[in-house]
């Protein structure tokens, strides 16, 4: 094997063990934030609940930004606390497919599509 293909599979394999590293990080990250938010009896604050409630305070503020009557601004807020829910649930899972699909990288050489493909 050449120099340029040992450096090669090298470079490979030192990607899939970092690539499998931040899935670690984004799994336990995202597991706080699902405890921390669903479990423990206090407020958590976490990075990712943190950031869909400031997204989607400023979606609902910006549709209600015209709106001066207060029946109608009410209607529009009432949907704000359950589509956050929703969305953090949607992030979550979407993390935790990211983070899965990253700690397969080095089990499957280095294959990305197919460490998502297993993960799914």
């Amino acid at each position: 094997m050449s120099i340029e293909g040992r450096v090669r599979l090298n470079a490979l394999v030192v990607g899939s063990w970092i690539g499998f590293t931040a899935g670690l990080a984004v799994i336990v990250t995202t597991f706080a934030s699902v405890v921390g938010t669903l479990v423990v009896p206090r407020n958590v604050s976490s990075l990712i609940s943190r950031g869909c409630d400031g997204l989607l305070d400023a979606v609902f503020l910006r549709a209600t930004r015209g709106v001066h009557a207060f029946e109608v601004r009410d209607r529009v807020l009432a949907w704000q606390a359950p589509m956050t829910l929703l969305v953090r649930l949607a992030v979550w899972l979407a993390l935790l497919v990211l983070g899965f699909g990253l700690t397969l990288l080095p089990s499957v050489h280095g294959e990305v599509g197919r460490a998502f493909s297993e993960t799914g």
